[in-house]
């Protein structure tokens, strides 16, 4: 929603008939859900390799490429940010997540993640 709005003051147009998405789409911008989660997967590259500090870093499992999933029966705490970025975590390929520097982490993100 913000985005939209955001759109449009852009172009200066708020007529109803006027569509956001266009808008967004010719401005060539990111969806914030996607710029959301390349942030938090950047974040848990950091605390996978240990360039963040935290009391508790999260478990791994066997291969120490991926994290234990959390599992939540309360949707509100399934998506807090270690349950759901563990997930997203998880499922990148081995590759992505072997990565040593940050700057090929994130443009590998770029490639496989819109």
């Amino acid at each position: 929603m913000v985005q939209r709005r955001a759109a449009r003051f852009v172009y200066n147009d708020w007529r109803k008939l006027s569509s956001p998405t266009k808008m967004i789409n010719k401005l060539n911008w990111d969806l914030l859900e996607e710029r959301r989660t390349h942030i938090r997967l950047n974040f848990m590259w950091k605390i996978h390799n240990d360039l963040v500090l935290i009391d508790e870093k999260p478990k791994y499992s066997r291969d120490k490429l991926a994290f234990q999933p959390i599992y939540a029966r309360v949707l509100t705490y399934g998506n807090s940010y270690f349950p759901k970025t563990i997930n997203d975590w998880n499922n990148l390929p081995k590759d992505i997540r072997k990565l040593e520097q940050l700057t090929q982490f994130q443009n590998k993100l770029i490639e496989i993640m819109p």
